[in-house]
């Protein structure tokens, strides 16, 4: 039997086996224009410092190559024993809100409405089923032994991103609303990991929580390769 949970937040519902839902979240404000500058001022002098701060720039760049931000392909959790990998697949809102995770619990599907690993505020949010009756346990199982201050790995082909766990908690189906913070693209940049949680009522077909692990970004992102 196919162990389903639903989350609803709102108008945010978000399925732990089989399918979630999620309402787009309002896009991050816009930066503001500059202001022009009135045709009554002379034109500027260039200073000869400034002139040559481009190539400054550019070798500042090669001494630390950090990149934009980017969309996981790896989820790697690390711990005192070991490192346990799983790879991400982008999973976005249809027309009907629904999102729909990775059917193989040994993937997580990355929400292509929040963040991208990286950026300067929001929430990376990473989901996946905890098991099902074709595959079996899923990756998101070892969520439950991700402590407080063990680390959490976003890569992709050519770059590499760490964080570490702040924080480790159930979040009871009944009180979901509460998580609703947790989708917010205006929020200090962060990693946010959900799955399934609790005991399995048969009765429901439900578990009884939600399983949340919030990590915060120890870096910017790097080469593969890069020494830090």
């Amino acid at each position: 039997m196919v162990r389903t949970v639903a989350l609803l937040i709102g108008g945010l519902v978000l399925v732990c086996v089989g399918v979630a839902t999620l309402d787009p979240f309002e896009s991050s404000p816009a930066l503001a224009g500059r202001e022009s500058a009135t045709t009554a001022d002379p034109p500027p002098v260039p200073d000869p410092a400034e002139a040559a701060a481009p190539r400054s720039a550019g070798r500042a760049r090669e001494a630390h190559p950090e990149h934009s931000s980017f969309e996981p392909a790896t989820v790697t959790f690390v711990d005192a024993t070991a490192r346990d990998a799983a790879a991400v697949d982008p999973v976005a809102t249809r027309r009907d809100g629904a999102l729909q995770l990775p059917a193989d619990p040994a993937r997580m599907g990355w929400w292509t409405g929040g963040s991208r690993a990286g950026a300067p505020y929001g929430s990376v949010v990473l989901a996946g089923h905890l098991d099902s009756v074709e595959f079996g346990i899923g990756f998101s199982a070892l969520m439950a032994g991700l402590d407080v201050g063990e680390q959490v790995v976003l890569s992709d082909d050519d770059q590499t991103m760490g964080y570490v766990v702040t924080s480790r908690y159930l979040q009871p189906r009944a009180s979901a609303a509460g998580l609703a913070a947790l989708f917010s693209d205006r929020s200090e940049p962060r990693l946010v990991l959900l799955t399934c949680g609790g005991s399995y009522d048969h009765a429901v077909g439900a578990y009884s929580d939600n399983l949340v692990v919030v990590a915060r970004p120890t870096d910017l992102p790097r080469r593969k390769g890069h020494a830090r």
